[in-house]
């Protein structure tokens, strides 16, 4: 339902009768009293509620909460009656408003499902009287719902009497409750208004790595930003101009323990030089952090029954964070944080590099078999025109009416060898003459193919296909996260599938690559990581690629840096910085790869017995053929008779 001035409201039904109420003198009874805590939370949200890097339209949820003791219950009433009412239109100008509660009960025609937006939240306002009613509020309601989001700002209302004369050193009492948001939830955006007096609210938000007074750094604390007296801040235009500053945070040379999962080039073996840590490096300058770098082979992991695994339970587990190592974008990690993606490498099949074809068989395979059958017939058919022209004209000598003789003739001519039986006379001189430009061309272009052939010879039998894999009967796997990719329909993924190994020997390593040049095993890995080891050369690449992604970091889901690593990387990829990294990189290799090249067509310059494997087949043919012919000639007396 779309209203004036661009407000939506999506609204449980509230409950507001399950309250309770105490006695409280008449100083604490009063509408000042809550008129205040009112005026404070609308105040407070004028500067807490500014969000440069919002683009959309904002989406505040008004959570609800029951059983709660005066003045905290007026105070959640009064500010439910202004939204309901969209008395303050300034204040919900280009928002959208969700009111929830902490309530189970519903109206009988109430569907829940017609009023879940579809963005999540940005901003939460709750009033309260007890911390434990928040904690299990964003635990058994607010996590659960689909607008839940750790990365939205708090304003969180505190008022309680009874709290207030107990709770000892107030920064300390707001630290622990930072802290304990942070450790249940992820939560680190917090303003925290604490009713210290009938109608004044001392004002806290967190802020993140910073250092105490005795040099300790801490991941969250409490810091004061002013007070609230009777509605009004008297600091509130100094808050509303720091508001909108868009400064990169920095974290004091606080600690950030990096979990690098090696992957050359973009992270190299011993985790101190690499394209993605020049990056990370980068970042952890702008930002001012000490990195703590964890260097492992560990794979990414994966969500097995619901629980992370390998380097994704480091992350959960509190021992990283954050990872780095070459990752892809996958809907696997909907329960993780991602940045923006940045640089690209692709996925392919490395298998044994197969033997080189004997140079014999290049004389061969120059040509289809349906040329040579074509070369073979046209060779009968010049030895029969010869034989033809010669038998009936009546001027040509003997030599010329053999078969035999014109066919032997025919065969010298078109691969360029003189004779002496030339053509006496004009008819045969013709044929003589197309015959032999005909060999000509044909030997032309032979030799300046079997140039190609002899320093660049070909492989005999390459496993290039996933049928080949699959016949060729090795082992073939890699990381355990690329499974996925042939979970689909298609039959010969199914297979693949099935026989896809993810142990140790799999992983992109350089043993592996021993291994797949060796002839013993097929792996999966990307092409950058090949492409900057030794063994690139000695192995062969699937020209297709079987996946082709760009790269990103991964965090928990509310990690309170995630934003501004997104920014100074978009920043990067802007300027070209990433592009150049990427780029320098190749023109390294493609330089490496060339003066390789040229080593090797040094040494292939120089022919051997095995490049001239084929004429001396030929020639021991001829013998053979020489003497069976010989011999027949001595049974037969004779073959050719004048």
């Amino acid at each position: 339902m779309q209203l004036p001035f661009g407000t939506i409201i999506f609204s449980a039904i509230l409950s507001l009768g399950n309250s309770v109420v105490y006695l409280r003198s008449r100083s604490l009874r009063g509408p000042r009293t809550w008129n205040s805590g009112v005026e404070c939370i609308k105040n407070i949200a004028s500067f807490y509620f500014t969000e440069n890097r919002i683009l959309r339209t904002k989406s505040i949820s008004l959570v609800h909460m029951t059983n709660l003791t005066s003045p905290a219950r007026e105070i959640d009433v009064s500010f439910a009656e202004i939204v309901n009412n969209l008395v303050e239109k300034e204040f919900f100008k280009e928002s959208l408003i969700r009111i929830a509660t902490d309530s189970d009960e519903r109206a009988e025609n109430f569907n829940e499902n017609s009023f879940k937006p579809i963005t999540p939240s940005d901003y939460y306002i709750l009033i309260t009287d007890s911390h434990e009613k928040i904690i299990n509020l964003i635990k058994n309601k607010l996590k659960k719902s689909i607008v839940w989001s750790q990365r939205a700002k708090f304003l969180i209302i505190f008022n309680n009497s009874k709290v207030l004369a107990t709770s000892g050193n107030l920064q300390n009492f707001v630290e622990r409750f930072f802290k304990k948001l942070l450790d249940l939830f992820d939560i680190t955006d917090v303003v925290y208004a604490f009713a210290s007096g009938i109608v004044t609210y001392d004002i806290f938000s967190t802020r993140l790595y910073q250092r105490t007074v005795d040099g300790r750094c801490e991941k969250i604390i409490a810091k004061r930003l002013d007070s609230c007296h009777d509605g009004k801040i008297r600091g509130l235009a100094e808050l509303q101009e720091q508001a909108l500053e868009t400064t990169t945070m920095t974290l004091n040379d606080c600690n950030l323990r990096i979990c690098c999962q090696v992957s050359p080039p973009f992270v190299d073996e011993e985790c101190e030089t690499g394209i993605e840590l020049a990056l990370v490096r980068v970042i952890w300058d702008q930002m001012k952090f000490d990195p703590e770098i964890v260097c492992t082979n560990m794979s990414r992991g994966d969500i097995e029954d619901g629980v992370a695994t390998d380097l994704l339970n480091e992350l959960v587990e509190r021992r990283c964070d954050l990872l780095i190592g070459s990752f892809f974008p996958d809907n696997d990690l909907e329960d993780f944080g991602q940045s923006v993606t940045y640089m690209e490498d692709s996925y392919t099949w490395y298998a044994p590099l197969a033997e080189y074809r004997a140079p014999w068989k290049s004389l061969l395979v120059i040509f289809l078999y349906s040329t040579w059958l074509l070369l073979i017939f046209s060779l009968i058919w010049a030895g029969s025109m010869w034989y033809v022209l010669g038998r009936f004209s009546h001027r040509e000598n003997h030599h010329h009416k053999l078969y035999i003789l014109c066919l032997l003739n025919a065969w010298q001519v078109l691969i360029g060898i003189s004779t002496n039986n030339r053509p006496n006379h004009m008819p045969l001189r013709l044929l003589f003459i197309s015959i032999a430009l005909y060999g000509l061309n044909i030997a032309t272009i032979y030799t300046s193919k079997l140039i190609t052939v002899f320093t660049n010879p070909v492989f005999d039998d390459q496993i290039d296909t996933r049928e080949k894999i699959l016949i060729s009967g090795l082992p073939f796997g890699g990381r355990a996260e690329y499974h996925d990719w042939f979970d689909n329909g298609d039959e010969i993924d199914k297979v693949v599938l099935k026989r896809f190994n993810i142990s140790a020997d799999f992983q992109p390593t350089t043993e592996s690559l021993v291994r797949v040049r060796e002839g013993k095993q097929i792996l999966l890995a990307n092409r950058m990581f090949v492409l900057s080891n030794n063994y690139n050369d000695l192995i062969f690449g699937f020209r297709d690629n079987v996946f082709s992604n760009p790269m990103e970091i991964i965090t928990t889901k509310g990690f309170p840096l995630l934003l501004d690593f997104n920014n100074i990387i978009s920043i990067l990829k802007d300027n070209g910085i990433t592009f150049k990294l990427y780029n320098d990189f190749m023109y390294n290799i493609t330089i490496l790869a060339r003066m390789r090249t040229t080593n090797n067509e040094e040494i292939d310059t120089v022919l051997t017995v095995k490049h001239l494997q084929g004429p001396f087949i030929i020639l021991l043919y001829g013998y053979i053929l020489s003497i069976i012919v010989f011999c027949g000639e001595l049974v037969r007396h004779r073959w050719f008779s004048k």
